[in-house]
């Protein structure tokens, strides 16, 4: 890999067997998480039988986390850096017996966040054998995937990858933007990633006492990094703090641990126009993450002022939030924070001007 790495990062060297051992001797907090928040984001996303292409990236030599998107997936494809990783991953997607056992991690969500019987486990890893290919990859290629692997996908997944490639908050932000480009318009990149407060600090890890180290990422810089080098709009990403699923203590290296989902902006940066808004200014809500430009228009002089106030934010402004509620958590499924920040993209986005369908032009000066 490139001499961009941390100087004592050595993945060619990396050790699958004391990973699994160290990391996925027991059902706990660190597989937990992960589990069940992409558990609820299928479930919430996607409607059964959605034939999804996800890709996991930086899959290492763990087939688990595919657990969840069989229901919805036409192909799962894992991808990873490492040829020992890859060859032991498959040696659980060919059902050899010396392969490592998952089963744990599959009870989990079969049994306990869907709610199915034990039959079910075995049937689901073997639903994973059907749909997973695997490849290799690298971050610092391009393509940084193996060839024929390119997507786009419906979804990508990845967890301690990038972080772990990645030595500058700079170097990161290329990666992740080189990795979205393999996504859909309108895709979801789901990703769990090392969090500090100082940027480009660094976690440390350790594999059969080897240290490895990742690059401590604020929610500022993903934000930043999604919207301004990826594709992404503010609205469209969600960031999830780790929830202490196990009665036992959390590990260190798993406290600094967020969750991001987001979705990559659908078409081409719309221009949107209500014509005939009257003083209101809703109907815009779902034009956001999609928009890059919202005009109101309308006739009566008065309608203008009060929707003007509510774009101003004027202590005297109509409240509309009931309408935003009901887009974005219950059409969306998003989370109450995310309202307030949805009308104030609509701020930003919208501008006001004239109009008379009597004249020509129809639509006159903005204001």
């Amino acid at each position: 890999m490139s001499s961009e790495l941390h100087v004592d990062q050595d993945f060619e060297k990396f050790k699958p067997w004391a990973y699994i051992k160290e990391y996925y001797g027991k059902l706990d907090c660190w597989h937990r998480n992960p589990l069940k928040y992409l558990h609820d984001f299928y479930t919430s996303h996607f409607q059964r039988g959605a034939n999804l292409k996800v890709l996991n990236y930086g899959c290492g030599p763990i087939v688990a986390f595919e657990a969840s998107a069989v229901p919805y997936a036409q192909e799962i494809v894992l991808a990873d850096y490492a040829e020992q990783n890859r060859a032991v991953a498959k040696l659980w997607l060919d059902k050899d017996p010396s392969r490592p056992d998952f089963s744990a991690l599959y009870r989990y969500v079969v049994e306990e966040l869907e709610g199915q019987g034990a039959g079910e486990v075995e049937e689901r890893q073997d639903a994973v054998r059907r749909l997973s290919t695997i490849c290799g990859c690298d971050i610092y290629q391009d393509p940084l995937i193996e060839k024929g692997y390119e997507g786009p996908y419906d979804v990508i997944y990845t967890a301690s990858c990038i972080e772990d490639a990645c030595y500058t908050i700079e170097v990161f932000g290329a990666a992740l933007s080189k990795l979205c480009d393999l996504l859909k318009p309108g895709g979801w990149l789901v990703m769990s990633v090392c969090t500090g407060t100082e940027a480009g600090t660094l976690n440390m890890n350790y594999v059969d006492s080897i240290r490895y180290v990742e690059l401590k990422v604020r929610e500022t810089d993903i934000y930043e990094i999604l919207q301004q080098r990826c594709g992404f709009v503010r609205e469209s990403i969600t960031i999830l703090p780790l929830v202490h699923l196990s009665p036992e203590p959390l590990p260190d290296n798993l406290e600094c641990t967020m969750y991001v989902i987001a979705q990559k902006k659908r078409g081409a940066n719309l221009k949107v126009l209500n014509y005939g808004c009257g003083p209101i200014v809703a109907f815009e809500a779902s034009a956001v993450p999609y928009a890059q430009e919202i005009v109101l228009a309308e006739y009566a002089e008065q309608n203008r002022a009060v929707a003007k106030l509510w774009l101003d934010k004027d202590p005297s402004r109509p409240d509309f939030s009931a309408l935003y509620r009901y887009v974005v958590e219950e059409l969306e499924g998003q989370g109450a924070g995310e309202v307030e920040e949805r009308q104030d993209a609509v701020r930003r986005l919208s501008t006001i001007c004239s109009c008379d369908i009597y004249q020509d032009p129809l639509i006159r000066e903005r204001l």
